[in-house]
């Protein structure tokens, strides 16, 4: 019987490799990743779309529900799903074009693999990043929560185990870290990538209230002051994770949370002495020549 992947992905355990990245199993990627990321690729976007893009891991739930917020105008959670718009995971793209304007799209794929046309429109992105030391454990905790028997699960896997994956494996998850954010740096910084806003995980966690009015700005939303409190005051990691389970109808019935501390600085719980040391030289090689202002704790 033939093979219906693209000629140039492979398997690797449970996970499809395309592109030199390691991919999560959605279905579109597993029938045929080259052929979605083109799609994505190629989408026909709207002058008003948004784009919210991320690592895996890196905070685009949190963020989905604070533009929801603005872009209505009121602080109430929004009962539409992430993963209803999350580019690469759902299984058909048409449904999005019946979604009224302005649409927030979500996606992991790499600044290469963004839809061209919102690039040449200058069409709006919001770039959350993590820190990758919180983003790797926050990872490994997700893979746990899914049961044994799912392509995702990491329940058999020790932290370790993870970590060496994690630092040596030859093709990483969606490219690397390193990788996806210096190549998201580099097409901001020679202008390739204009209309974007860099937000950083920690300095929501730490100033929401400022970062939240940041964002409105990019976003051209005119917000009170009271409406910002009120989606800071929504937005906390508690009243979040319980929405999530009071409020949001699951995609599918094993769908993991993807709600667990939301704590800035949780790696230490999990990083030894010898893997922070190299972690720490790995992120100097590999960031020598970025300006990326990562916080490891606040």
């Amino acid at each position: 019987m033939e093979d219906k992947r693209d000629s140039n992905a492979a398997k690797r355990g449970a996970f499809l490799v395309f592109d030199g990245m390691t991919l999560p199993p959605f279905p579109p990627l597993k029938k045929n990743a080259e052929e979605r990321f083109t799609a994505i690729r190629d989408l026909e976007t709207r002058p008003d779309d948004i784009i919210l893009t991320a690592f895996p891991r890196s905070g685009t739930h949190w963020l989905w529900e604070v533009i929801h917020m603005l872009l209505q105008g009121k602080a109430e959670y929004t009962t539409a799903v992430k993963e209803t718009a999350f580019l690469e995971s759902i299984p058909d793209l048409n449904p999005i074009n019946e979604v009224k304007s302005p649409r927030l799209l979500n996606t992991h794929v790499p600044f290469r693999w963004l839809p061209k046309k919102h690039l040449c429109d200058d069409g709006k992105i919001v770039h959350v990043i993590r820190n990758p030391k919180d983003q790797a454990v926050s990872m490994y905790n997700f893979m746990l929560s899914f049961s044994p028997n799912k392509e995702m699960s990491a329940a058999k896997m020790s932290w370790n185990v993870f970590f060496e994956m994690t630092m040596k494996a030859p093709e990483k998850f969606f490219g690397g870290w390193f990788a996806y954010e210096k190549e998201f740096e580099k097409a901001s910084k020679d202008g390739t990538l204009k209309a974007v806003h860099t937000l950083y995980y920690e300095d929501l966690k730490m100033n929401p209230i400022k970062e939240i009015r940041l964002l409105a700005e990019f976003l051209s939303v005119d917000v009170k002051d009271e409406l910002v409190q009120a989606i800071a005051d929504k937005c906390t990691f508690t009243k979040l994770k319980k929405a999530d389970e009071t409020l949001k109808t699951k995609v599918n019935a094993d769908q993991a949370s993807h709600y667990r501390k939301g704590e800035v600085g949780d790696w230490k719980n999990y990083f030894t002495v010898s893997q922070n040391e190299q972690f720490d030289n790995l992120y100097k090689r590999e960031m020598e020549d970025s300006e990326l202002k990562i916080k490891f704790q606040i």
